[in-house]
């Protein structure tokens, strides 16, 4: 039950759809906050996790698929932080 919330908090960041956000969640990133924490290196490892096995398996792909999950790990990592400050900010104005 309290997991699916946390999906739904992960599932804000964009790229982070319900496939994404639970291999997230049972790899320790269970909060926004925590995305925000990691770096492009430990996210680029999850999302290859997401990827569907025939495209994990296809080695002349894995040089195109990096360089496009290195770009979404940044975009990940960039909003995770972005989302985790304006609700800090929101917080504090409460």
């Amino acid at each position: 039950m309290g997991v699916k919330a946390d999906l739904m908090s992960l599932a804000r960041i964009p790229f982070v759809k319900s496939v994404t956000a639970r291999i997230f969640h049972e790899n320790g990133l269970k909060s926004v906050e925590a995305v925000s924490a990691s770096n492009v290196e430990a996210l680029m490892k999850l999302l290859e996790l997401a990827q569907p096995k025939k495209l994990r398996l296809r080695e002349a792909e894995m040089g195109k698929m990096r360089g496009r999950l290195e770009k979404r790990a940044g975009i990940i990592l960039e909003a995770a932080v972005a989302i985790y400050e304006q609700d800090y900010r929101d917080a504090a104005e409460e």
